[in-house]
């Protein structure tokens, strides 16, 4: 009987402590909403160490006290209670004007674990403040996550100011990581146009012909600086398909099936399969593909027509000569700008009559393009 009676008091005294807390809790989280600045820091930083759920949003409204001391104390008591409803508020702490309250969101984040906090923990590395680097940096190895200077400069890219995306435009450039591709050909959109700039100088930096499409649309942006940037990128990348194509090992008879193949492709009603088709027959360089580019000169995609000119130039055929100076007054200035350039490589001097036109070419690309050709021709 006497051990039932203790047992009895110890519920009865176990339910009033449970109950003290609860008005305790209640208690702080009213000093937390109205209390002066000392009882706001104290009331946010005993209900990290109660752990009461009831506190978190109370806690998540703390983050924007006017009292950095506060809002910082609240970002570390929500980390210790570790819910995930407490995510999105941490992360926008992240960008608080105080590097406290930077610091503490970016531990909680890391304490409460949740995945969805990597890109906002990942761009913290760049915080101006090293301790909030490196409590976001302890925060993403506590959540697996991987990240290195790649990760950091692609975030930057996409989410920081100009002058950061432009820097990190250049510095992917000279990574070299195939990765960085097409984060660096929507680069070339971008609403500023150093970014776009520095973009299209990476490209021609990575080797990768996958970027040959976007910098020739990018020749048609409004800021010379741009259109001139990817013309460099442009002249990169056909340097080094060129000195690959040199790199390889001679086949004086491709085989015949293949070189028909492309000839006949290159009257599919795709364009973009006329368009491989022309690539392809410039690199396996057979004089049999000569007349078919010729007559495929007048195609109505200029897209077709630039990449049939480029295939003439690659087989420098004498043949080719007087088609392509046909093409010079092409509609459309990157015909004309690849067409000019084929026929300084080609050497003939009967081109320099019609070059010499082309130097009043509305386009400033064609123009000089048209220069450099008749000083390789030796008529400047």
């Amino acid at each position: 009987m006497r051990l039932k009676g203790l047992s009895t008091l110890m519920v009865i005294f176990a339910v009033l402590a449970v109950q003290a807390a609860a008005e305790d809790v209640d208690d702080l989280i009213s000093n937390l909403k109205g209390g002066i600045l000392s009882e706001r820091a104290n009331a946010a930083r005993a209900l990290g160490d109660a752990g009461d759920a009831r506190s978190v949003d109370p806690l998540m409204e703390a983050l924007d006290d006017e009292s950095s001391i506060v809002r910082s104390t609240a970002a570390e008591a929500l980390g210790k209670i570790g819910e995930l409803q407490a995510v999105g508020p941490l992360t926008e702490a992240l960008k608080d004007g105080d590097s406290w309250v930077r610091s503490n969101a970016a531990r909680a984040l890391g304490k409460i674990g949740d995945a969805g906090a990597v890109d906002p923990l990942t761009g913290a590395l760049m915080d101006e403040n090293s301790r909030v680097r490196s409590e976001a940096s302890r925060a993403l190895e506590s959540l697996g996550a991987d990240i290195d200077d790649l990760d950091i400069q692609l975030w930057r890219l996409k989410n920081g100011a100009a002058s950061d995306r432009a820097d990190s435009a250049s510095k992917l450039g000279d990574m070299g990581d195939p990765r960085a591709l097409e984060p660096l050909i929507a680069a070339l959109e971008d609403d500023d146009h150093l970014v776009r700039e520095k973009a299209a100088e990476a490209l021609g930096k990575t080797g990768d012909l996958g970027a040959f499409e976007p910098l020739i649309e990018a020749l048609d942006d409004e800021e010379k600086a741009v259109r001139e940037a990817a013309s460099r990128a442009l002249q990169s990348l056909e340097d080094l398909a060129a000195s690959e194509v040199a790199d390889e090992p001679e086949d004086p008879a491709p085989p015949s099936d293949e070189v028909e193949d492309r000839i006949t492709d290159l009257e599919d009603e795709d364009p973009s399969v006329r368009w491989i088709a022309a690539e392809a027959l410039g690199k396996l360089g057979d004089a049999r593909a000569v007349e078919p580019l010729i007559a495929t000169l007048d195609d109505d995609d200029p897209s077709v027509r630039w990449e049939v000119v480029r295939a003439l130039e690659a087989i420098n055929d004498p043949r080719a000569v007087e088609p392509l100076m046909a093409v010079l007054d092409d509609e459309d200035w990157r015909v004309r700008w690849v067409a000019a350039r084929a026929l300084g490589n080609m050497g003939d001097g009967r081109a320099a009559d019609i070059l010499t036109d082309l130097l009043e070419d509305e386009n400033s690309i064609v123009r000089k393009a048209a220069s450099e050709a008749l000083e390789k021709l030796g008529a400047s």
